[in-house]
């Protein structure tokens, strides 16, 4: 196809896109299998991990596995903040969020009943309901101040405490 066909075909407006590659989708089919067999891998390892340290299984999964998936977000949080484009980061946040809430807690809970451990009805909720009214707060007055993001990691490590001092560690 011509430069003149594209163009009529584009409605007369020129685009800079390159045209998609087959290897493109084989790149995205074979990470997205990479993910599937890795998932299974993950399990095995929290609990072969909490087995050996004897370790809850609980906190694995609210501290190490936790961090681990979230830090991509993080870096591109970080990324947008210093590039003081928080409408970027609160995207993501938010769009994680409502993704995990939303999809990753109802596919799995299609396939299986899902225990909630106490801890997470005693603590975990009402910390969550403390970081939504930050979230709030930030879009309310379009700003985050750092004595609240050091708040925010203050009440994730009071979070960590009251896992261990629920037992979950031994």
């Amino acid at each position: 196809m011509g430069k003149a066909e594209d163009l009529a075909e584009n409605g007369g407006v020129e685009t800079d896109r390159p045209p998609l590659k087959i290897t493109s989708f084989l790149i995205l089919l074979f990470a997205g299998l990479g993910i599937c067999f890795s998932a299974d891998y993950n399990i095995e390892s929290i609990l072969k991990l909490s087995e050996i340290l004897d370790i809850g299984k609980e906190f694995i999964s609210l501290s190490a596995v936790a961090l681990g998936t979230s830090l991509p977000e993080l870096f591109v949080s970080m990324a947008a903040a210093k590039k003081d484009k928080l409408e970027i980061a609160f995207g993501n946040i938010l769009g994680s969020n409502v993704l995990n809430v939303f999809v990753v807690m109802g596919i799995p809970g299609m396939l299986s009943a899902i225990t909630v451990p106490s801890v997470i009805l005693s603590h975990g909720l009402i910390l969550m309901a403390i970081a939504t009214l930050a979230l709030v707060f930030v879009l309310v007055f379009r700003k985050l101040y750092k004595a609240l993001g050091v708040g925010l990691l203050c009440l994730y490590g009071y979070f960590i405490y009251v896992c261990v001092s629920q037992n979950m560690i031994g």
